[in-house]
């Protein structure tokens, strides 16, 4: 992992204002090469947004109930991804109803409720057999919900990796983030990072594209200079730039 500069190292260190919530699709389309492809992502990711959160960050599941809170080390992160064995269907828009519905309710109890980054690592393929939960009839409600709010842009921010190469998944992610604003009139509170042939990973884009403006649609964010960078985001959000490569 490189890091640029000390300036770069510096910028990183406004995740703290967030919390980190991770959610990895364990469905049965992800055994094999994307499992491996997500568990190197997952290791990756999580001790980068730990390293600046005092608090770590917090690992699910699709298709588990249990909770993974405070984790901040590479081998506890490794440890929880490696005692799971992906199975079952892929209910990415019934975990964002459940993931939301609690979040926005406590945002109503408490407007000073640190803002939250939802970090999705899915095959990209949804599964969710009631209409309700439909991935993109649930992040309209949401995303209108946070604007009757008049919740800040930046306080909830919805992140979509790929893995694996399906080119259809990758186009229906790709309309999460390019088309649910301009035909809905919504916040755009969504990101998505598509699976790429070189296996590189964009990681600070992965982490925070959903939550701010100049990273989303960046191939490759390493090109945006830090001080370049520093000026132009809106303040109190401006990050850094990286890439690892899988």
């Amino acid at each position: 992992m490189h890091i640029r500069s000390k300036a770069s190292e510096d910028l990183l260190q406004q995740l703290k204002h967030f919390d980190v919530i991770i959610v990895l699709d364990d469905s049965g389309s992800m055994k094999g090469s994307r499992w491996k492809q997500a568990g190197k992502a997952l290791t990756k990711l999580a001790p980068l947004a730990a390293k600046y959160n005092e608090d770590g960050v917090e690992i699910q599941f699709l298709n588990r109930s249990e909770v993974h809170r405070s984790l901040k080390s590479k081998s506890q992160v490794k440890e929880v991804f490696d005692s799971v064995v992906p199975f079952g269907g892929t209910p990415i828009g019934q975990k964002l109803r459940i993931l939301l519905n609690a979040y926005i309710t406590r945002y109503e109890e408490d407007e000073t409720t640190k803002p939250v980054i939802f970090l999705l690592i899915t095959d990209g393929a949804p599964t969710d057999p009631h209409p309700n939960n439909e991935v993109k009839k649930v992040i309209v409600e949401f995303a209108s919900k946070l604007d009757s709010l008049k919740a800040r842009l930046s306080q909830v921010g919805i992140q979509f990796l790929q893995v694996g190469d399906d080119d259809a998944a990758t186009r229906f992610l790709t309309s999460l983030d390019d088309d649910l604003k301009r035909q809905h009139g919504i916040r755009d509170m969504i990101d998505t990072t598509p699976s790429t042939k070189d296996k590189s990973l964009n990681v600070v884009k992965a982490l925070l594209g959903a939550v701010n403006r100049r990273m989303d649609g960046i191939e490759n964010p390493r090109t945006l200079e830090p001080t370049t960078t520093q000026r132009l985001l809106p303040v109190p959000i401006a990050f850094a730039a990286l890439s690892i490569g899988f």
